[in-house]
């Protein structure tokens, strides 16, 4: 009787369509998923055994990926992942398959990645796949790899991507009539603007993208996506000092999880209740939450364990130095494993935690050590992203760049096209008027040319010092200027520094002024060879000069200094003896509330400088930080 009904159902849902075309049945369970992902599941299995029962693989291909696609939304990553490797292996054997099929596949399989892999390695193939999908018209599958790129962005706290992509992702859910797509991008508006509040920005309205999610969704049931808007408000309200409501939206947020059978959303409301009944100085209901939370997510693979069980022990161990438990020496011992083996970035809390609870049990010692791992586990976080956002900025720049190199060539190809198409209808004229025309054009081709050569030196002359052949002053106040904005957009370290010979004026005097001059193209080839990529040294005026070091902290200039002074001591300058060899001096300072535009930090760059020529030359000196004035 159930094979027979299995049969009923697949007769019905699954065949009768083109190769390569997603079955209706699927789009329809894909959308029950956004209200209720478990029973989707539910009726996907159930197609999946009638497409076992009819020997059809590419049903079954289907129904396997609309599988993985669901489980990655309940966070069941590892489940997922078997999903897609059968759906891959089933794929393998239909000749021939389409490229939307491909395309599907690709991206279930990032789809399931997303939480046990390198997130920014991912995104490249994402963003691929996405431009495909738009070549072939696949509008839908577009959309869906904008939305797991929003994500992916997010959690890289790329945040000025996150949220173009989210804007894009609201586009598209329009454009397709998926409201639950739209107010996918309004929740991610909504927690970028939150995320920005933390970081000190003012003016963000978290609370009104919630609103607008959910006025967007209107009616419709979409409850996995309102317990998603739920936990975000109750930690928009706990960041805003609200504790009682925002107990109250992650109590909601609770119970739609609840209802809907999603483990990861029990865990992850669970935490955030927890971080508000500590708020709110009540350890005592905080251990049942994690409790549950960490039972909960221990069924959800690796991935999810390493993703937020650092954050159950370290709530564990703050309501238990509350509670003053003799439970706190055993939590320590079980936090060590998530004290080590995660990221950076999501164990930095929990050290911090665990050298409290060493102080808090009379370990005084070991609490220094653990409080000394936080700080370089947090050192190491911060140049870990700030290393990614850089690496994202130049991926940017390398797009962009290609684009604009795209362009010229596809000008040119069209420029070739039409001076082929004018060559033939010159044929068909007389000789006398070919010629002249061909006459023309070389003018032309020539006076074009010049011209463009002469202005291409002339961009170099306005931007290039013409004796060292260093970016002159206005080329690195531009390149510093646009640094500086970009690092207080990103809050991203930036220090700048200024560099001036010691006793220059002596060289001059005692060889010549052709001896001053290598001196200057000497220390301008030097720096060339030591400074990082990001770096930029331009000629200031005189003998003085501009560094301008993007993601680099004051701590991190005495490297900088050393390696500059140690090749220039020991680089041979034409017309200056070695017994005679030029020094210099350098003031820093870097990016801090005190100094936020570029002439202030000049100015204390300066002042700097000066103090290193004071105290005997040769040396570097850095302006004090606002924190220590």
């Amino acid at each position: 009787m159930r094979a027979l009904l299995l049969l009923l159902v697949f007769t019905l849902l699954g065949p009768g369509r083109a190769l390569g075309a997603m079955p209706p049945a699927m789009l329809v369970q894909m959308q029950r998923a956004d209200d209720h992902p478990r029973e989707a599941l539910s009726q996907i299995q159930l197609q999946l055994d009638a497409a076992r029962v009819m020997a059809d693989d590419e049903a079954r291909f289907w129904w396997s990926l609309a599988a993985a696609r669901v489980l990655a939304k309940l966070e069941q990553h590892g489940q997922a992942t078997q999903n897609a490797e059968t759906a891959a292996a089933l794929l393998a054997r239909v000749s021939a398959a389409p490229e939307p099929q491909r395309l599907w596949l690709q991206l279930a399989e990032l789809d399931a990645q997303a939480a046990l892999n390198d997130r920014a390695s991912l995104l490249p193939q994402v963003a691929a796949l996405r431009s495909r999908a738009e070549a072939l018209g696949e509008a839908r599958l577009a959309c869906e790899a904008r939305g797991l790129e929003q994500w992916m962005l997010l959690d890289l706290r790329s945040d000025d991507e996150a949220w173009l992509m989210a804007e894009a992702v609201e586009r598209c859910g329009q454009a397709l009539g998926w409201p639950e797509q739209v107010a996918s991008g309004q929740l991610t508006f909504a927690i970028l603007a939150r995320q920005r509040l933390a970081d000190g920005s003012t003016g963000l309205q978290p609370q009104r993208h919630l609103t607008q999610a959910l006025d967007t969704l209107g009616p419709r049931p979409a409850r996995f996506l309102r317990s998603l808007i739920a936990w975000e408000s109750g930690i928009v309200l706990r960041h805003q000092k609200q504790l009682e409501p925002a107990l109250l939206q992650l109590q909601q947020a609770r119970s739609l999880s609840q209802e809907l059978d999603d483990s990861a959303g029990v865990a992850a409301a669970n935490l955030e209740m927890a971080a508000v009944l500590l708020a709110l100085s009540r350890p005592g209901p905080m251990l049942p939450l994690l409790d549950e939370a960490a039972r909960l997510l221990a069924t959800g693979g690796e991935g999810d364990l390493a993703y937020r069980m650092p954050r159950v022990m370290q709530l564990k161990i703050e309501a238990l130095i509350r509670l003053a438990s003799p439970q706190l020496p055993a939590a320590i011992e079980q936090a060590q494993r998530w004290s080590a083996d995660v990221n950076a970035g999501n164990r930095t809390d929990l050290q911090h935690a665990m050298a409290k609870a060493y102080a808090a049990i009379g370990r005084p010692v070991a609490a220094y050590e653990m409080l000394r791992t936080a700080i370089q586990t947090e050192q190491l976080a911060r140049t870990a992203a700030r290393d990614t956002q850089l690496q994202r900025l130049q991926a940017r720049y390398d797009n962009v760049r290609r684009d604009a190199e795209n362009a010229e060539l596809r000008l040119r190809s069209e420029a070739s096209r039409l001076q082929l198409q004018a060559e033939a209808d010159r044929r068909q004229t007389l000789t006398a008027g070919v010629v002249a025309l061909a006459a023309l054009a070389l003018v032309g081709f020539t006076f074009g040319g010049r011209e463009l050569a002469r202005r291409r030196r002339m961009a170099a002359l306005v931007l290039r010092d013409d004796l060292t052949g260093m970016p002159n002053r206005r080329a690195v106040q531009a390149y510093a200027q646009e640094q500086l904005a970009q690092a207080q957009r990103l809050g991203l370290p930036f220090t700048l520094a200024v560099i001036d010979f010691d006793h220059f004026k002596q060289v001059n005097d005692r060889f010549g002024h052709p001896a001053g001059d290598a001196v200057l193209r000497t220390f301008g080839q030097v720096a060339g060879g030591v400074l990082r990529g990001q770096d930029r040294l331009g000629r200031w005026g005189g003998e003085e000069w501009l560094l301008v070091m993007p993601g680099t902290r004051l701590a991190e200039v005495d490297a900088v200094f050393d390696r500059l002074r140690e090749r220039f001591a020991i680089t041979l300058v034409p017309g200056v003896p070695v017994e005679a060899r030029c020094t210099f001096s350098m003031g820093a300072a870097e990016l801090d509330s005190r100094a936020q535009d570029l002439d202030a930090l000049v100015a204390a760059a300066d002042t700097a400088l000066y103090r290193a020529k004071q105290d005997g030359r040769n040396q570097l000196a850095v302006a004090p930080r606002a924190e220590a004035a």
